[in-house]
């Protein structure tokens, strides 16, 4: 590829690194990353440098995007062609980030790192759309990895249903991450402006050393919404919600209100879910008013 650069009279250099190409996981060590080694050019052209990966338009390519964290040049940081150049360490341990997640213009606003370890049996991943019109959605899944895990999980075990996602409005998205056994798990998250094209946009690498304790899975599946109101509200004639958040922390027989102002007549049905108790039961504890 570099002879028909230089026979086109297109200055060119080969650049030997590294690149985070298909045989890539999520969090994998600096050592394992070292051996995924990579041949491309940068060439100039119209008064720049450009990088060039022909081995990836020779192959299948899965959600990569030269540009964009996935190469890094090892012996003369110049040829990143970034004004501040990544260190191997500081490369090995960024996000895996897809094409899409730069497309929609996302940004992770929790740690920028790819490996996460709970906390008491916890880990909070976030995110934000720049877009102020963003209408699209995220989702998730997380999987148990039983090579690296010192113990197993059963295969019926719901994963995701120990999983909290929530949202305040259109633009923040919080997924709590409630593990039940301990061990190494990767969490691979899905977004796009079209809810019924959801995209991987990137993936991390968890680890837990203790499970949380008495932790139990969520009792019903939110979908695409998640807990927490969104600007949809508005476009039923509901506004000004009083809980903002989707997690409400409350005591025993403790009452508490949810309020919104209604714009136009609008029917509302509410219903209360637990993992012990019927819904049938839980609706005497409901009382919906009109104000």
């Amino acid at each position: 590829m570099s002879l028909s650069y230089r026979t086109a009279k297109l200055p060119c250099v080969l650049i030997r690194g590294h690149g985070k190409s298909v045989a890539y996981e999520a969090g994998d060590t600096t050592d394992k990353v070292k051996q995924l080694y990579n041949i491309w050019n940068a060439v100039y052209v119209d008064g720049d440098w450009r990088l060039v990966v022909p081995l990836w338009a020779c192959q299948g390519i899965i959600g990569h995007s030269s540009g964009k964290y996935t190469l890094v040049e090892t012996h003369d940081p110049k040829w990143q062609l970034i004004k501040n150049p990544y260190t191997m360490g500081k490369f090995c341990n960024i996000p895996h980030l897809k094409p899409n997640y730069f497309r929609y213009n996302v940004e992770i606003k929790s740690e920028f790192t790819c490996r996460y370890h709970a906390i008491d049996g916890k880990c909070h991943l976030s995110f934000y759309a720049k877009n102020e019109k963003w209408e699209g959605a995220f989702e998730y899944k997380l999987y148990y990895n039983h090579v690296e895990s010192k113990g197993s999980i059963s295969d019926d075990l719901q994963l995701d249903k120990y999983v909290i996602m929530e949202r305040s409005g259109n633009q923040s998205w919080k997924f709590i991450i409630r593990f039940p056994v301990a061990g190494v798990y990767k969490m691979e998250i899905y977004g796009g402006p079209d809810p019924k094209t959801l995209s991987s946009i990137c993936n991390f690498k968890l680890f837990c050393d203790t499970a949380m304790e008495n932790v139990r899975q969520l009792p019903c599946d939110p979908g695409l919404i998640g807990f927490g109101p969104t600007t949809k509200l508005e476009s039923v004639g509901l506004t000004s919600p009083s809980q903002t958040g989707g997690i409400i922390l409350i005591h025993r027989h403790q009452e508490i209100n949810f309020n919104f102002i209604m714009k136009r007549k609008v029917s509302i049905r509410t219903e209360l879910v637990n993992n012990e108790m019927n819904s049938q039961i839980l609706q005497q504890y409901i009382q919906p008013q009109n104000n």
